[in-house]
């Protein structure tokens, strides 16, 4: 199956997400990690026709690369080779369990293998010119990895210089050091190396670097599964020298004379989830009970109960302000509402701004489409129906079961090709889809529980969806984490008040829930 990733390449980021996405489905690091190092022994031990009289040089960093390098050197001993490891760094700030155990290893394993912890220099320069190193047949980088980030600090620096400097092949593990894997940038200097294994698929900057692909056990159900990495990659962090307003500014437009409680828990998970400022534009009328919801919430009224085109010059306003909008939690099914909506809708999609519709917008988007008026979704656009508010939009027969997941997939893309945009389709599992015309994609959230079955979930849903545009990531990411922290959201609520919950008991778990899980 390929219709859940659409890159021939992978970033750093990615990487992380689908390390973090292996965890939630039970696969642990340190399995990954015996994966790969075993992997890259196979390929080096092959490639350069290595044999018990064969000696190997391995620098290591005191990451996850370094504990690839680790891995390596015990592999490589147990077919009697022998391993002159150097650490750059003191072992006590070894930065991950793993990799400290393979360390701890390796220092047991000492038939083979000869480790030094490098603290300065000085010392890395004289184990340099020993004998070990100066008759080694093959000298390894697992110094960086993917981890490259702004000056490459000492003892790495002279490291790098060393092998480089150094007559020996030269094979980088995952990354040649101090090259941004994303770009292919050399900021400072990197290793000259003859060939690189990088593990699970190609790096996006490796365009001119001989590399082998190494699979190191990442399942197929990583990119498919919505899981913690795409939650932790979602969540942005705020730079020192940010000011008010640029960690999300969101606009939501919605309620009616009877429905004030839809916007309000949807600007309320928003404001939950951590983003700066969420102005809620509202009939006139109901301000007053929107903002009983929190003082933290800015409350705009309309001209009149329902919205109607005397509103569409403020709307359009406080969009140009905002850095996404949601539309359409408890907008009513007013004809001078339709109206706005239509109007509304029409311009956004002109300009592009980043936008989810949800529940009543959704109905006046498939009016729309069964009059002609829109005539595919653009990108920046997400709507998060139900499968009843899918029906208003796209005529369908019965899909699938929600568990069969490839045909149900093939079919929803298929149905929803015509209409474009980002399309999180709810139910037992939601399916999140990307419709483009080089590749569509789906992604599929399992987390969630039946007791969220009822009013309001979907407008946390929602008020998610649209902060984590406005923080600045993209639809379908954004779809993605939303929806999938929204079921933990459910979960949690469940475990915290048994099995009648309201969305209410998911608002009031987010902060602790997320500061729980360390997101």
């Amino acid at each position: 199956m390929s219709f859940f990733f659409d890159k021939d390449t992978i970033t750093a980021e990615d990487v992380s997400q689908l390390d973090a996405n292996s965890a939630s489905l039970g696969i642990p690091n340190g399995y990954l990690m015996e994966c790969a190092g075993l992997q890259a022994t196979n390929k080096i031990y092959e490639h350069y026709k290595l044999n018990s009289s064969s000696s190997v040089v391995i620098m290591c960093g005191i990451g996850n690369n370094g504990g690839d390098g680790l891995c390596i050197a015990r592999h490589l001993a147990t077919r009697g080779i022998s391993v002159f490891v150097i650490l750059l760094g003191d072992s006590i700030h070894i930065r991950t369990q793993e990799s400290r155990l393979n360390w701890e290893l390796v220092n047991t394993l000492t038939l083979k293998i000869r480790s030094y912890s490098i603290k300065n220099i000085k010392q890395l320069k004289t184990l340099c010119k020993s004998e070990f190193f100066m008759n080694a047949d093959i000298i390894i980088d697992a110094l960086l990895g993917t981890g490259v980030t702004g000056k490459i600090r000492e003892p790495i620096s002279t490291a790098i210089d060393m092998i480089n400097q150094s007559n020996l092949p030269k094979i980088s593990i995952d990354v040649p050091s101090g090259m941004n894997p994303d770009t292919g940038q050399i900021t400072e200097k990197s290793v000259n190396c003859d060939f690189c294994i990088t593990f699970h698929a190609k790096k996006k900057g490796f365009a001119n670097i001989k590399t082998w692909v190494a699979p190191i056990g990442i399942p197929l159900e990583a990119s498919l599964f919505i899981g913690d990495g795409d939650l932790r990659s979602a969540i942005k962090k705020r730079d020192k020298d940010f000011h008010k307003g640029q960690y999300g500014k969101l606009l939501v437009i919605g309620g009616s004379s009877s429905y004030s409680g839809a916007p309000s828990l949807a600007a309320m998970s928003a404001l939950e989830l951590g983003i700066d400022l969420c102005i809620c534009f509202v009939p006139k009328g109901i301000g007053n009970v929107v903002r009983s919801f929190s003082p933290n919430l800015i409350v705009q009224e309309g001209v009149a109960e329902n919205f109607s085109n005397s509103d569409f010059l403020q709307a359009k306003k406080l969009s140009n302000w905002a850095d996404a909008v949601l539309i359409g939690p408890g907008l009513g099914k007013d004809p001078k509402t339709v109206e706005f909506f239509e109007k509304y809708i029409l311009w956004i999609l002109g300009k592009k701004i980043p936008c989810v519709v949800d529940a009543d917008g959704i109905k006046m988007l498939g009016k729309l489409f069964k009059e002609s008026k829109i005539a595919r979704l653009t990108s920046s656009i997400v709507i998060t129906p139900h499968m009843e508010e899918l029906k208003s939009i796209v005529r369908f027969k019965n899909l699938p079961k929600f568990d069969e997941i490839e045909k149900r997939t093939k079919k929803l893309i298929s149905i929803l090709e015509k209409i474009g945009g980002v399309i999180l389709v709810k139910g037992v599992y939601d399916y999140v889809i990307k419709i483009s015309k080089k590749r569509s994609i789906c992604r599929v959230n399992r987390s969630g529980c039946p007791e969220m079955a009822v009013g309001g979930t979907g407008d946390v849903l929602a008020g998610l969806t649209s902060a984590f545009l406005s923080i600045g990531n993209s639809p379908f990411n954004s779809a993605c984490a939303a929806v999938y922290l929204n079921g933990l959201l459910g979960e949690s609520a469940k475990k915290s008040y048994g099995p009648r919950i309201h969305a209410t008991d998911m608002i009031k778990n987010l902060k602790s829930f997320l500061l729980f899980k360390k997101f």
